[in-house]
């Protein structure tokens, strides 16, 4: 099994992690604990999870899992709102840690920072971070890191806060041009990194015989994004959510294919995207610079994206409201509406993509 040293922890943790938002309903809850399990005897000893997860049940059922399995040979992700106040996060942390059925959280996230203020608010007195800290003073977690979706220039003043070990964010091959160099910027900083949305919230997979991520490449869609972030040498842990035998092993089977690759290699991959999407935006931002409306164009044009791919209004709806309430747009006024169709951005665009059409079209849909 592959492992790296998760950057200031000095923990050695596997290169591929099970995500715990994955266990629905209709699957019997035995099963969730016997795959849990299973995937531990395969080598994987990061496993993520979060509170909220599958109606406030995934903890519990890792927990359940872990009675059987050997606390030297895995490591618990989990983490706390950080709008949360200090008295109140170390009651969500007291809760995960019986749910969990472990003495200590290895990696504890503040969690879900979609915005540079909800970062300023949640180190004030009182508030969530004063509350993880006290947490670790007691010995009730080990290491505190924090998940974000925010762009690369906010997340280098997450790293450069000193407050972090480590640090999660989404990261894909459809959509890495958002966080690419704050992920570097961390790596290069010795904070450990952690990638979720490897499958871009499940499209590529949904999508994959349709969907090319290199031209001319040999390997399903599915096979080139996952290897995309379990190659790239900024990465520790790439999360994937799996809830059935059939896909731990068949990531297993790619995550054993994987051989981390230099800076000058990954550049190459990233070339190689940009070539082969000629009618999905590449996220580059270019469009952005001379828009005089601010609009986040790029954001809505991976919106676009998940049209072109799944053709079904609902899913690109979902897409829509969740970048709005959780995602790149989050707190943003600025619709397609707004747009005047002064063509700066196609002028700017290294696709030559007819993106005032595409907002237009956004604006008449969404």
């Amino acid at each position: 099994m592959k492992f790296s040293t998760f950057g200031k922890t000095n923990k050695r943790v596997s290169w591929l992690g099970m995500g715990g938002m994955r266990f629905e309903k209709e699957i019997p809850e035995k099963d969730c604990i016997a795959l849990i399990r299973h995937t531990n005897e395969l080598g994987i000893n990061y496993f993520d999870t979060a509170p909220v997860y599958n109606e406030d049940r995934s903890e519990g059922i890792y927990g359940r899992a872990f009675k059987e399995m050997d606390r030297d040979h895995f490591f618990v992700a989990t983490k706390g709102d950080n709008r949360k106040s200090a008295i109140d996060i170390e009651k969500t942390i007291e809760r995960s840690l019986k749910r969990l059925n472990i003495q200590e959280i290895d990696f504890y996230f503040l969690w879900c920072i979609i915005s540079r203020d909800e970062f300023i608010k949640s180190k004030m007195k009182g508030r969530s971070l004063e509350g993880i800290i006290r947490a670790k003073q007691r010995g009730l977690i080990r290491h505190i890191g924090v998940s974000t979706h925010v762009y690369s220039d906010d997340i280098k003043e997450l790293v450069d806060s000193d407050m972090f070990e480590f640090i999660m964010m989404p990261y894909n091959a459809l959509n890495f041009k958002q966080q690419e160099l704050g992920l570097r910027h961390a790596s290069d900083k010795n904070l450990g990194t952690v990638v979720m949305n490897p499958m871009y919230g499940g499209v590529i997979p949904l999508y994959n015989n349709q969907l090319e991520i290199y031209s001319n490449s040999n390997n399903e869609a599915l096979e080139d994004a996952l290897l995309f972030c379990l190659e790239s040498p900024y990465i520790h842990v790439t999360l994937s959510g799996m809830n059935n035998r059939e896909q731990v092993s068949q990531n297993v089977e790619i995550f054993r294919k994987a051989q981390k690759i230099t800076e000058k290699e990954q550049i190459r991959k990233e070339h190689r995207i940009e070539s082969g999407m000629t009618d999905l935006c590449t996220s580059c931002g270019y469009c952005l610079r001379h828009c005089p409306e601010n609009i986040n164009i790029k954001a809505y044009m991976e919106i676009y994206n998940t049209w072109q791919l799944s053709g079904s209004l609902e899913v690109t709806k979902e897409r829509y409201n969740w970048y709005h309430q959780f995602g790149p747009l989050y707190g943003n006024k600025k619709y397609p509406s707004d747009c005047t169709e002064c063509l700066a951005c196609e002028e700017e665009c290294t696709q030559y993509l007819k993106i005032t059409d595409r907002l237009k079209w956004l604006d008449e849909n969404m």
